[in-house]
């Protein structure tokens, strides 16, 4: 079994995984046997913040919120291939939080929340059912709780929590599973101000 194979399986089963051969090119296409690509390359690289609405425009060098991709969309993309370009000369760790480790997990059904988005707004609870299928959505600046006790389940259940350090070598990719797996990125330090990231997105076949 390939560590493509191996990866794309964690991924299904725990909410991540990695592809710690640095194929290359050949681990992206390799990858393309089991996701639909299905929103353009984005080359991630550390900026100071700035003000803008982005991560970085609001966080910059600090540490970025766990959170989900693409929380403003009715559904989601499913998949997030994190492909490590350059680590920089410190690896900075990518933190990954699957649902299936949340303790509040069950209470997040009952935490209903209005999602802003540019087209209007909508309703959902942080964890939903989407075509038979759970999907977990968090973005804090996207999405108010509804009523006192979504708020007090929303504002804490990342209380506590652990999540798993992740730091990518050149070449290495992560795997994310959007729909049951948070992630954030760690403090970048200057030294490591050269990082870059290839994200792919896309919904698994």
């Amino acid at each position: 079994m390939s560590s493509v194979e191996i990866a794309v399986n964690l991924a299904k089963a725990t909410g991540f995984g990695i592809v710690s051969d640095p194929l290359g090119q050949n681990a992206i296409d390799c990858l393309g046997h089991y996701i639909t690509w299905t929103k353009k390359d984005d080359m991630l690289s550390p900026k100071r913040a700035n003000g803008a609405q982005s991560y970085s425009g609001q966080y910059g060098l600090s540490e970025f919120p766990l959170h989900t991709d693409f929380a403003e969309e009715r559904v989601p993309p499913r998949v997030l291939a994190l492909i490590c370009i350059d680590p920089g000369k410190m690896l900075t760790p990518t933190l990954v939080m699957p649902l299936m480790e949340l303790k509040e997990r069950k209470k997040l059904l009952d935490c209903i929340c209005e999602v802003r988005t540019r087209n209007g707004n909508f309703t959902s609870s942080v964890v939903s059912n989407s075509k038979g299928e759970l999907l977990l959505r968090y973005e804090k600046h996207a999405m108010s709780p509804m009523g006192r006790y979504s708020k007090v389940i929303f504002d804490h259940f990342l209380d506590d929590i652990k999540p798993t350090l992740v730091r990518l070598s050149k070449g290495q990719i992560l795997l994310i599973d959007n729909w049951c797996c948070l992630h954030g990125r760690g403090a970048v330090a200057e030294e490591s101000s050269d990082r870059r990231i290839l994200r792919k997105v896309g919904n698994w076949k």
